[in-house]
């Protein structure tokens, strides 16, 4: 335990003392040169043959490569979620999946409004053919930099927009949606 947490763990032992398993509790823990490190916690009671509680065991889990995941998706999000710009991703077959503030701000459309709908809601029939297009390329694992086209708003108003559709990949690598900027 770090230093000024020696106690840290007094009423979990307590529990396990009982005969109560402990789980998943989330802590930090000092390595030997100091490095101070999240982990998970399980603790259990330990028997002897009559049913008495004679010790504990633990089970201590790194967990700080998921903390940092977790962090870095919550930063991302508030990254998108306070950007001025549209962004919003869509599914390979143009079924809008999400939907920023940004995308609000300059479509009109509420997430509630757009969110499982066809992004040809907000495609000119005269540009209709564009968007398939894009996400043929994407489907290939490839971006599309710096389209230039338009698009309506909730109102019908035309507003041209340079649009960057970019391939996310699942962890397998395989294709799974785009996101648009």
């Amino acid at each position: 335990l770090p230093p000024g947490n020696k106690d840290e763990n007094a009423r979990q032992i307590e529990m396990v003392k009982k005969g109560k398993a402990v789980h998943d509790l989330e802590s930090v823990r000092q390595r030997k040169g100091g490095q101070l490190v999240n982990v998970s916690i399980s603790f259990s009671p330990f028997k002897d043959l009559d049913g008495k509680v004679i010790g504990l065991s633990a089970i201590v889990r790194d967990i700080s490569e998921q903390k940092k995941s977790i962090e870095q998706m919550a930063r991302l999000a508030s990254i998108v979620e306070s950007s001025e710009d549209a962004i919003y991703s869509v599914s390979l077959e143009g079924v809008v999946l999400s939907w920023n503030p940004g995308a609000q701000r300059i479509y009109g459309f509420t997430p509630e409004e757009i969110g499982g709908r066809d992004i040809a809601l907000i495609v000119p029939v005269d540009r209709e053919s564009e968007f398939p297009r894009i996400l043929k390329t994407v489907k290939k694992g490839k971006p599309v930099s710096n389209f230039i086209t338009s698009h309506r708003t909730k109102e019908r108003a035309e507003v041209l927009l340079s649009l960057t559709v970019s391939p996310v990949k699942n962890a397998l690598g395989q294709v799974t949606l785009a996101s648009v900027i």
